[in-house]
């Protein structure tokens, strides 16, 4: 039996409890609706690191190179597997395989690639580009006598992967005589002319002429310009003639072709 005067205060009491219990309850209900939807987090890349090196990024024709990816790693597991692509058709691949050797048969530039396998299967690739150059020699004597001059031609062929020719001529006058020997040269290339120079040589007094040309590739071009579609420039056949107006004039010529503007460093 509740005291006469604390009925209205205990009543009003306990509707207060309720109140706040059932605010609270709203307000819990309300944020649980609120709540942003958790995001997981993006999944760690644990693919093999790739990296490997050429001991030398440039070499003549048949020269063998030296590669090694003994720098790649495995991020989880181990390596397993290398697989090895030359860029010229020949492949190479195994277990053990980080230390590689390969040479090429012709001149060009090259894009070698690696992909490496882990334990897991995992697999990652990369790669590097190769550039081989090629030597050519060529020599011999000409002689200006009646009826007329004396010459020698050495042709040669570019193709769309040769991105330079490089020329090291040399001219000696060979007989003791007191006349100076007197040549022309001159360089077509599919039968148009590209270079001409005149030279006298003196006895004991050798010329050399070097000079480098830059061969412009195959372009694949959707333009309706006839000149610019499908136009090619310096690739074809390059002929070299050497003319001996007067005299005897012996000739030595080293041309090399290969994959980057300018002479290729000793």
């Amino acid at each position: 039996m509740i005291p006469n005067g604390k009925f209205p205060a205990v009543f009003f009491l306990s509707l207060l409890v309720i109140a706040v219990f059932s605010a609270g309850c709203i307000f819990e209900e309300d944020n649980e609706e609120k709540s942003e939807p958790k995001t997981q987090p993006p999944e760690k890349d644990l693919s093999p690191l790739v990296a490997f090196e050429a001991n030398k990024t440039q070499a003549e024709v048949d020269e063998e190179i030296g590669f090694n990816a003994s720098y790649s790693k495995a991020r989880a597991g181990n390596i397993t597997y290398y697989k090895w692509d030359f860029g010229d058709g020949v492949k190479e691949e195994g277990e053990n395989l980080s230390f590689v050797n390969h040479s090429y048969a012709s001149a060009g530039t090259y894009n070698v690639t690696l992909t490496i396998f882990d334990s897991y299967n995992r697999t990652n690739t990369t790669w590097l580009f190769i550039g081989i150059f090629e030597h050519i020699h060529d020599e011999g004597r000409i002689s200006a006598t009646y009826p007329g001059p004396d010459t020698a031609t050495h042709q040669h062929e570019t193709v769309n992967d040769t991105l330079w020719v490089f020329y090291h001529i040399e001219l000696d006058n060979p007989l003791e005589d007191p006349f100076t020997a007197n040549c022309t040269l001159n360089l077509t290339i599919e039968g148009k002319e590209y270079w001409s120079r005149e030279v006298d040589v003196q006895n004991n007094q050798p010329v050399t002429i070097e000079f480098n040309i830059t061969v412009h590739q195959k372009v694949e071009s959707n333009d309706t310009n006839a000149s610019s579609t499908n136009e090619t420039h310096h690739v074809g056949t390059y002929e070299l003639t050497i003319t001996a107006n007067q005299g005897t004039v012996d000739w030595y010529l080293d041309i090399t072709k290969g994959f980057r503007h300018g002479k290729i460093e000793e």
